[in-house]
């Protein structure tokens, strides 16, 4: 974390922007590893806030101090395939040109030109401007654009994880959105991360509804910023708990592959639709792949794709 450490030289407070505050079991991982790393660092959060609650006057009453900075959070939607999340980046970086912003480890995927050109007009437009990207293929990307970055592992590797005894010998983890690229066979229960949300979201939830039907919604913001953080640690922990039901987990999604291998589990690794797993694993984890505990099929064969899962579901992949 180096490259970190000489981005936040000097900063004593930052203000978060993008919370995950949505069943993202991977990116409320980054979240806790961040706040991890600004433990380590003594750097104060002064501040949080989620794209939809987003609002630069109350983040300007923070980072008027010249030793506060933007952080924006990690992850894998810089670009326009989640422009969500690029438009309110893109948005903060003209909002404060004079501010230093840090954007935490992020992939980067554009599908459109004009996508790549508006980005990257903002972007090298700003003076304190640091991007971080979490893998060689991004890298590059940002390169070719004329936008300086620096590379930097993801925050997930800074969160401690442990994990009970396995009970299953596989539990497949796969994706159900715009980045799903193999087909999983029908008859095969798959999962994916948990939708519904631990008892302390749906709590959040209630006290915000009490808060509105009391006309006191000028409370809200608080008390948001004292649950936020416990909903993240909330969702990596019930994420933590499935896929420490397989003894080998199989998945497409990059934080299930990487939680999995911090809890010591062997992993069978799908590609997403953009070539992001790989590019992470080429990049950080070729000890792994070496030894046989990270191992990659090849999601272009649908033949073999299924025959692997039927080997797993009669438990007789024993490699």
């Amino acid at each position: 974390m180096a490259a970190l450490d000489r981005a936040y030289d000097g900063v004593t407070d930052v203000v978060g922007v993008d919370f995950p505050d949505y069943p993202n079991v991977g990116d409320s991982a980054i979240w806790i590893g961040t706040l991890e790393y600004l433990r380590r660092r003594q750097i104060r959060l002064r501040h949080i806030t989620t794209g939809r609650l987003y609002d630069p006057t109350k983040i300007a009453d923070y980072v008027r101090r010249g030793s506060t900075a933007i952080m924006i959070q990690g992850g894998g939607n810089l670009g326009d395939l989640w422009p969500t999340h690029n438009a309110l980046r893109l948005k903060v970086v003209r909002d404060f040109p004079g501010t230093r912003i840090i954007q935490m480890p992020q992939s980067i995927h554009f599908q459109r030109d004009d996508s790549r050109r508006e980005t990257r007009d903002i972007l090298t437009a700003h003076p304190d401007f640091v991007l971080f990207v979490r893998d060689k293929q991004s890298l590059a990307l940002a390169h070719s654009l004329d936008i300086d970055a620096i590379l930097s592992p993801d925050a997930v590797h800074l969160v401690s994880v442990s994990a009970p005894f396995p009970t299953d010998a596989v539990l497949p983890l796969f994706r159900c959105d715009k980045e799903k690229a193999i087909s999983v066979p029908e008859d095969l229960p798959t999962f994916d991360w948990p939708r519904g949300g631990p008892a302390v979201v749906k709590i959040h939830g209630k006290l915000l509804a009490v808060l509105s039907h009391l006309h006191l919604q000028r409370l809200a913001l608080p008390l948001s910023q004292l649950f936020w953080n416990l909903e993240a640690r909330a969702r990596l922990r019930e994420g933590v708990v499935l896929l420490a039901r397989g003894e080998m987990v199989a998945t497409d999604r990059l934080h299930a592959m990487l939680l999995a291998l911090a809890m010591g589990r062997r992993v069978t690794a799908f590609d997403n639709s953009y070539g992001k797993l790989t590019s992470y694993a080429s990049t950080w984890l070729q000890p792994l792949m070496d030894h046989g505990i990270l191992r990659f099929a090849d999601a272009s064969d649908r033949t073999s794709v299924q025959t692997r899962f039927r080997a797993w579901d009669s438990q007789e992949d024993t490699t």
